[in-house]
Order: C-alpha cells, then structure tokens, then sequence
C-alpha cells in the first residue's frame, strides 16, 4: 500500500494503536488490583484499590448512561435516521449491559 498518499488512513490506524496504548496504561491499575486479588483471596481489599474500583465503575456507567441517554453509539445506523434513544437505545445497549 502507499501508505503517504493515504493520509486519512494512516491516522485512523495510528490513532487506533495510540487508544489501546492508552486503555492499557488506563486499566494497568485495575491489573493489578485483579493479580493482587488472585493472590490474597481472604484479605480485606486496600484502600488504593476499593477507590480504583469505585472510579472505573463510576465512569464506565456514566460513559453509559451518557451513551443512552444523548444516543452515542458505535452501532448506529446513521443512514437509517435511527438513533441509540428510548427503545432503540436497549436494542443497542442491551447486549453491553448483559454482558457487564
């Protein structure tokens, strides 16, 4: 391929490398929090990782109920008129919510 007169391309690929560098530095605690927790399976949890937990859950259900709500979605059918609100919002959705 001729990647330099594909610009366009380029970017969304190295843009896609550059969003799961960073999800990994992301979830690294959450990692770490997971082999900590295979180890000590009795133990009260520390404090760094309760407040971890506590912050990814919280984003993750507002990046949801944001998702919903305004009707973001990686599903859309943006041709169709159709939008990830009200009931079109759980045929989107609700897979993801299941799963969780």
């Amino acid at each position: 391929r001729d990647w330099k007169n594909d610009f366009g391309d380029t970017m969304f690929q190295m843009s896609y490398v550059l969003v799961i560098a960073l999800a990994s530095i992301g979830c690294a605690p959450l990692r770490q929090a997971l082999r900590w927790r295979h180890k000590n399976r009795v133990e009260s949890a520390p404090l760094w990782m309760l407040v971890w937990t506590g912050v990814a859950g919280a984003l993750t259900l507002i990046l949801l109920i944001v998702g919903i709500v305004f009707g973001f979605s990686a599903n859309d059918d943006k041709n169709s008129g159709r939008h990830a609100i009200g009931v079109h919002a759980l045929e989107v959705w609700g897979p993801y919510v299941v799963a969780a």
